[in-house]
């Protein structure tokens, strides 16, 4: 998933891009249900803290990784790095003593309502964690562009694909035999 491919895009821009011919055709907005699904398998056993606030919070998923070399003291790449390397990201928020680079994905939550993964990634400071929260309610509005945000899309296995048909056995051995005749006429 790159976080970069509809950033450029409100969240009800992209839902208008799902028809067929259109820009993110066989694509569908991901469900809360996908996103702690990607959530779980990309980041379980690479979290070195987990917090779970359980269902009835806003918020109720988040994992952490951390930069902080405990031998030596300073900067590592924490476990989650080459995860997020691989995502991208939208906004860069460069400080003076380190960088940080964030992004919000928008999905549809089980409420209806617009849920977040709020993902950031820290550079050169041992001290900070990169993290990442699951927000089963964000409080934004779906028809305005923002920077740092982009609509998570997952591929959409429901709608039927293009099927390639196989060719016959028969169709098979008469090429085959068509071909061993051209063979042995071009031998005389």
């Amino acid at each position: 998933m790159d976080f970069g491919i509809t950033n450029q895009y409100s969240y009800y821009q992209v839902s208008s891009m799902l028809d067929a011919g259109e820009t993110f055709a066989g694509w569908r907005i991901a469900s809360e249900d996908d996103v702690f699904s990607l959530f779980i398998n990309a980041f379980h056993d690479d979290a070195d803290t987990w917090v779970d606030r359980g269902s009835q919070s806003p918020a109720p998923l988040s994992a952490f990784a951390n930069h902080h070399d405990e031998i030596t003291g300073l900067y590592k790449s924490s476990n989650f790095d080459n995860t997020l390397d691989a995502m991208s990201f939208n906004q860069d928020s460069s400080q003076t003593t380190y960088e940080m680079y964030y992004s919000v994905g928008l999905f549809k939550s089980n409420s209806g309502a617009l849920g977040g993964l709020y993902i950031n990634d820290y550079e050169n400071d041992p001290e900070r964690r990169d993290g990442l929260s699951l927000y089963t309610t964000w409080n934004v509005d779906g028809g305005v562009q923002i920077n740092g945000y982009s609509t998570l899309l997952v591929r959409d296995t429901s709608s039927p694909g293009t099927e390639v048909p196989e060719p016959s056995t028969l169709a098979i051995l008469a090429l085959g035999a068509l071909g061993l005749s051209f063979r042995r006429f071009k031998k005389n």
